[in-house]
């Protein structure tokens, strides 16, 4: 390599260097601007983990359909028609009234 090729690759490689800091620093500039505005958005995570949960009453319904078709997912005795039950509508079990009254759902 003669010194016209070096000179070359040093400015070309000083170049890069260059524009890899400016890119850097944008970056920087431009995270911490953000993080600037209002609280971290840590902070409203954990205020949102530490509120508690409120709960939902499942509602309840005289079961009217035939007998020894549904079981009770507690006790797994079947549900009988004109017993009082609730139903979890996401998963679709079905509970004894009295059976959830046993437990702190």
């Amino acid at each position: 390599m003669d010194d016209g090729d070096f000179g070359e690759v040093l400015v070309a490689g000083y170049l890069a260097l260059l524009a890899l800091a400016v890119l850097t620093i944008i970056l920087i500039l431009r995270c911490s601007g953000s993080q600037g505005q209002g609280h971290p958005p840590a902070q409203g995570l954990a205020r949102e983990l530490a509120a508690p949960p409120v709960p939902v009453p499942l509602p309840y319904f005289l079961y009217a359909g035939a007998a020894d078709t549904l079981e009770c997912a507690i006790c797994l005795e079947p549900v009988r028609p004109g017993q009082l039950c609730s139903k979890v509508p996401s998963c679709r079990h079905v509970f004894h009234g009295d059976c959830l009254g046993q437990e702190p759902w």
